[in-house]
């Protein structure tokens, strides 16, 4: 009950992925979470707070929507424009993940999907969802590591090209979104970065 400890977990207690093919024939993938609880719910049905569960998905590898981001007056990053479903592909393998999820909904007994509820199609629910709600985001590919100046930023030691002491050592430098939540892998690139640095001619 106090959630401490050696077997201590996070919220989700379940994750799952999926492959699905989208419109323009590239793959992409699916990670699915459920947790009891819930982080936010809109709906007209009445509902027992102790007996819900939230299902979370989140498309990741193989997603093309694109965004940027910049640095402002005062040095502070900033985005210039949002990456969420800018190419309307993404949006639909979306669509088709949530409604394929939600199929078998009705087979539960006693089970009633709540957000969104019968009010609200699934469709115009993601169209209006908005995007500042949204609490897990792991942005990346912003510096993207790389063998060549003509399609990254940083070279193999993190080290910007044509310069000779600027390193990038952060989730900008992963070159494209991983199939899960990408923090321990984050964290290993920092270790991994900090030897190469440091091999370096004139490291300490």
């Amino acid at each position: 009950a106090s959630q401490a400890g050696v077997f201590a977990g996070t919220s989700p207690r379940l994750a799952f992925w999926k492959a699905l093919g989208g419109p323009d024939g590239k793959t992409r993938y699916l990670q699915g979470t459920a947790r009891p609880g819930a982080a936010s719910v809109t709906t007209v049905y009445p509902y027992n707070a102790s007996q819900i569960f939230t299902i979370t998905v989140y498309l990741s590898t193989g997603i093309t929507s694109r965004g940027r981001i910049g640095i402002d007056a005062t040095m502070y990053g900033t985005v210039l424009e949002n990456p969420w479903f800018q190419d309307p592909n993404d949006k639909t393998v979306m669509l088709k993940a949530i409604n394929e999820l939600l199929a078998t909904v009705n087979q539960v007994p006693g089970l009633t999907l709540i957000t969104p509820d019968n009010t609200t199609s699934i469709t115009d629910y993601v169209n209006s969802y908005n995007p500042a709600g949204m609490n897990s985001n792991h942005w990346c590919g912003s510096t993207r590591i790389g063998t060549s100046s003509s399609n990254s930023v940083v070279d193999e030691n993190t080290k910007v090209w044509g310069t000779n002491n600027l390193f990038i050592v952060d989730a900008g430098i992963v070159p494209g979104q991983p199939m899960g939540n990408p923090h321990a892998m984050f964290m290993v690139v920092g270790e991994a970065a900090v030897t190469k640095i440091l091999a370096l001619a004139g490291g300490a």
